[in-house]
């Protein structure tokens, strides 16, 4: 429902879905690295730092906004 790509290698492909998930993976071998539970319900935004260790996502649940600041990687 979302994408964000790691904007310093374009190696790696962040993908928030319809069940709250983030997922890491990697582009070259459409391998899924891990997947990190953010929210309880879809992921409508992604967005990550320069480096790709800060991953933001953002949600709606019941009209309410929820946003979530996460570290990702090592």
């Amino acid at each position: 429902t979302c994408v964000a790509f790691t904007p310093f290698d374009a190696q790696s492909l962040y993908a928030g879905n319809e069940n709250g998930d983030l997922k890491v993976v990697q582009i070259s071998t459409g391998q899924l690295e891990t997947t990190y539970q953010c929210h309880e319900t879809r992921l409508d935004k992604v967005y990550c730092n320069k480096d790709g260790s800060l991953v933001v996502t953002c949600s709606n649940r019941n009209s309410v906004a929820l946003s979530g600041v996460w570290s990702v990687g090592e």
